[in-house]
């Protein structure tokens, strides 16, 4: 199942107005919302959007952006922006396969050759080699964005929220008389003799407690955030490392939900817990389920002891273990619209994810029959994109849409003229 974080879905466009710029508006996305400009998108019904922490690749269509391929949050004239929107037309679409499949929802960043971020541990030695993994089910850990799928929670459900700490992802186990260590991905083998060790068997080294509570339950998964490399120390430096446990399954599966794995397991280097935090009122273990709450609260500093910072985000799960048909699991993580802007510098910089639409311009550098060729495609191209932006061809059979390329034939030389200019038209058919 593809994590919402990871796909650039297919969206219906409504604009609604910016506050403070008459040339911009606002376009909700479940619980998103992105800041775009009006002019682009009055006339469009669908669009692609690309979720904060995504990878544009380095294509043309892209290039309005500078180079600044890592999609953010942001604030345009006073307003959180959250990640990108982009048209139809960004698709690789041609005047020969139309994709009628495509449909609201339907997930197109493959097709768009966009990436989920995956930020780099910094100098410390995270690598190792591989190893087979352990027998049983040890998956990697995954949670969706509370964005995408907040309608889960139901309205004044009793929740716990943790602190989502900003690291690298650990998982432990003891399984047939043997430790694992691994990442989220890859299991690591442990080095022989007095090499180095790589990170993940330096932090059970550092946790004994942890080796000790696998020992004791074989076949149980520890899963953990190793903290300290990346952009967000926690106020650790010289390469030094902690760990913060977030969760623990069970063999067979079934993860320790609600309170129990904490309560019963206290000794384990758990991550932080968080409710209502004041100076008069002690942390609370649980709180209930508000989305605008809850998105206050993924804001604020860090829980973790020596850190000076601001706070990732939150983990949200129910006080009673569920699971839901679209998402398995039911918990959701909100990560920090503060940590997602930050040294984000305002200003121009700030409107290169508005998107526009790039102009048209014969390529002088082809043959004329070349050329000729090339603009009837992207011509043919282009009305197929206008027609899919504006929504116009859903419910359409194949014999439609056969008519509907016979009669852009017919209007090709007309439109050729509109778009190119007559002069260099007549040098293309001479």
């Amino acid at each position: 199942m593809d994590k919402s974080t990871s796909r650039v879905e297919i969206v219906p466009v409504v604009l609604e107005k910016h506050p403070d710029a008459d040339t911009l508006s606002i376009v909700k996305v479940y619980n998103y919302q992105v800041v775009v400009r009006t002019e682009d998108w009055k006339y469009q019904k669908l669009g692609c959007y690309i979720p904060p922490d995504s990878i544009v690749p380095d294509r043309p269509e892209y290039a309005f952006l500078d180079g600044h391929r890592h999609i953010k949050v942001r604030k345009l004239r006073g307003v959180l922006s959250m990640g990108m929107l982009v048209p139809f037309s960004f698709l690789p679409f041609s005047d020969t396969k139309f994709p009628y499949e495509v449909e609201i929802g339907s997930n197109v960043a493959e097709l768009l050759g966009i990436t989920h971020y995956e930020p780099p541990a910094d100098p410390i030695s995270t690598g190792g080699q591989d190893t087979a993994a352990p027998a049983g089910y040890h998956p990697a850990y995954d949670v969706d964005s509370m964005y995408r799928y907040s309608n889960i929670f139901k309205t004044f459900e009793p929740v716990i929220v943790t602190e989502k700490v900003h690291g690298t992802n650990a998982r432990f186990t003891f399984v047939d008389g043997e430790m694992f260590c691994g990442s989220h991905y890859r299991w690591i083998k442990c080095p022989e003799g007095n090499k180095k060790l790589p990170l993940w068997w330096a932090t059970l080294l550092q946790y004994p407690e942890v080796e000790q509570f696998c020992r004791s339950h074989p076949g149980f998964t520890v899963y953990g955030e190793i903290y300290g490399m990346q952009d967000l120390r926690y106020g650790l430096s010289n390469g030094n490392t902690r760990l913060a446990v977030f969760d623990i399954m069970q063999q067979g599966g079934q993860f320790l939900g609600g309170l129990g794995s904490r309560n019963t397991f206290p000794q384990l280097p758990w991550v932080p817990q968080l409710g209502v935090v004041t100076n008069e009122k002690p942390l609370q273990e649980n709180i209930k389920f508000n989305f605008e709450y809850l998105k206050q609260l993924s804001d604020g500093p860090s829980l973790v002891p020596g850190a000076n910072h601001l706070r990732e985000g939150i983990v949200v799960k129910p006080l009673i273990e569920r699971t839901d048909p679209k998402i398995g699991r039911v918990q959701l993580k909100m990560v920090s619209n503060d940590y997602l802007s930050r040294n984000e510098k305002q200003g121009a910089s700030n409107k290169k994810q508005i998107t526009k639409q790039e102009n048209f311009t014969p390529d002088k550098q082809l043959t004329k029959s070349e050329a000729l060729r090339k603009i009837r495609k992207d011509l043919k191209g282009q009305m197929w994109r206008v027609l899919l932006d504006n929504n116009s061809t859903f419910g359409m059979v194949p014999a439609e849409m056969a008519r509907i390329s016979d009669a852009a034939e017919e209007i090709f030389y007309k439109t050729l003229i509109t778009i190119v200019g007559e002069k260099y038209l007549q040098e293309i058919m001479t």
